[in-house]
């Protein structure tokens, strides 16, 4: 999904008020030297790559969106902190080892009955290391 349907869907779990909903943001940090150095196509195919990944760590229930140009979201719905940050960690590595010339950042945060869903979105891209 792209950025307004990010959007829409922070929206809709606003308004649910559901809780224990995960954030994991992971951006390409060299992804414009990439398309220098390697060309557009190689970029577009290390897009697309990325995306499929994101998929394959996301469960039934979890929403993926590319947010930006270099910036790729999973939300994870009813999770908790240990299952958000154990999927951001195996993400990560099976993006670096799919192709270890590419700086990925990540971050990730959970919900909790204390802040809003856009708080807890932005504590995830906050964490990006």
């Amino acid at each position: 999904y792209n950025a307004d349907f990010f959007k829409t869907l922070l929206e809709k779990i606003s308004a649910r008020k559901l809780l224990d909903t995960g954030f994991i943001v992971v951006r390409i940090e060299n992804l414009n030297e990439i398309t220098f150095e390697r060309g557009y196509a190689f970029s577009s195919r290390l897009l697309s790559d990325t995306a499929s990944e994101f998929l394959k760590f996301a469960g039934e229930k979890d929403l993926c969106a590319r947010t930006a140009k270099n910036e790729f979201i999973m939300v994870k719905i009813s999770t908790t902190g240990k299952a958000t940050s154990d999927t951001e960690r195996n993400l990560i590595k099976a993006l670096k080892d799919l192709n270890p010339s590419v700086r990925y950042a990540s971050g990730s945060a959970v919900q909790n009955s204390d802040m809003s869903i856009d708080a807890a979105c932005e504590s995830a891209r906050k964490g990006l290391a």
